[in-house]
């Protein structure tokens, strides 16, 4: 019984945070997303709405960090993408390159704007994102940050300061008001229940 009344808090704590993160994002995002272009975005932010359109942008494919499971290295789990604006100047510094230079570009150092994508499965799927005109998704940084393996990955060619990059989740859409509301009390009552449990438990 005391396992059960752990594993209760432990769940009742996980869906309660992750009710609780969910709502930041859904308080600062709007149902309909706003068109900003690459630019518009690093420069400003993404103001009172996180949900983004994203337009007139280039991603910098090769310098892509992706993190695979053990057993398939050809399945993509999540990648951190950077991006630049579609007249970046790298970009026709790369594009005046001969085709012999183009297995070791040189690097874009400096990123103000990181794709992060968790529906992205492989390089073929990453290389269709890049081609496409616009990329849905929400601005995270309220709730996450570049930080450990990915960020010493990407900090190795790139310049980045993981307190003002901005992160923008590759098709995530922001949860209602009511749901991450019912998350949240439904978190409290399995601890609330747990812990009751563990008490009776150990009262006997």
């Amino acid at each position: 019984m005391i396992r059960i009344a752990i594993a209760l808090v432990v769940g009742g704590a996980f869906l309660t945070f992750f009710g609780y993160n969910e709502n930041k994002l859904a308080s600062a995002a709007d149902t309909d997303p706003q068109t900003m272009t690459a630019a518009e975005l690093i420069a400003n932010g993404p103001g009172d709405n996180a949900h983004i359109l994203l337009e007139d942008f280039q991603v910098i494919a090769w310098e892509t960090i992706v993190l695979t499971p053990e057993d398939n290295e050809n399945k993509y789990e999540k990648v951190w993408a950077p991006v630049i604006t579609i007249d970046d100047p790298y970009i026709e510094e790369i594009q005046a390159l001969p085709d012999t230079a183009l297995t070791t570009p040189p690097y874009r150092e400096e990123i103000g704007l990181i794709l992060y994508s968790k529906d992205i499965a492989s390089g073929a799927e990453l290389e269709r994102v890049a081609m496409n005109e616009t990329v849905q998704g929400l601005v995270i940084n309220e709730i996450d940050t570049l930080s450990g393996d990915e960020l010493k990955e990407l900090q190795k060619s790139l310049k980045i300061d993981p307190d003002k990059v901005i992160i923008l989740e590759h098709n995530r859409n922001p949860k209602s008001g009511g749901l991450t509301m019912l998350m949240m009390v439904g978190g409290i009552l399995l601890i609330l229940s747990g812990l009751g449990l563990f008490f009776v438990t150990r009262g006997k």
